[in-house]
């Protein structure tokens, strides 16, 4: 039937259910313990608006990048290129990332980045991922965690590669504290 929703014709759940099937009306308003609120379609619409007001302005990314953290309950946000195969990378806008940090990752710590060296097979344009790609005791004995992720009291992760071509990935990363929980959703 045409007017059936798409979901339904698939035969899979509805993306506004969770697991249980459970309306979102039902849930608690966390999406699993210790992560952050799902975000509702008033956020996801002033989001894309300031990604709109950012194409046309290039002081519109601060605003943008701010009102992101802060609607995932980041520390920081930031977008970045990096050369995989160099393994340099350069930060072109930033929130909640002191110059000190930025400087650091950018003459120091883009090549010693476990997440970026993990994930590298996985980059593409759209690609969504989280710490996870990193067993945790190898992150934890890392020295991009001790030295610099540790350092700014952040521990979780969650990047979006916006584009990828050949060794030149454009990456938008989130890092929060330990406190906050892991990405998840």
């Amino acid at each position: 039937d045409a007017r059936r929703p798409l979901h339904r014709h698939r035969g899979l759940r509805p993306p506004c259910r969770d697991a249980t099937g459970a309306p979102p009306a039902t849930r608690s308003g966390l999406s699993r313990r210790g992560t952050a609120p799902r975000v509702g379609d008033e956020a996801v619409h002033d989001l894309v608006g300031r990604i709109y007001e950012a194409s046309v302005d290039r002081e519109g990314w601060a605003p943008f990048l701010d009102l992101l953290a802060r609607t995932l309950r980041s520390q920081t946000a930031s977008f970045f290129l990096q050369d995989l195969d160099g393994r340099l990378g350069t930060v072109g806008a930033a929130v909640g990332l002191d110059p000190e940090h930025q400087a650091l990752y950018e003459a120091r710590f883009a090549r010693r980045n476990i997440l970026m060296e993990r994930a590298a097979p996985l980059l593409v344009s759209g690609y969504l991922g989280t710490e996870a790609v990193v067993p945790a005791d190898a992150l934890l004995a890392s020295e991009y965690y001790n030295d610099f992720l540790r350092a700014m009291g952040t521990r979780h992760t969650v990047g979006a590669c916006i584009f990828r071509e050949r060794s030149l990935t454009s990456m938008l990363t989130l890092l929060r504290r330990s406190a906050e929980g892991p990405y998840r959703d």
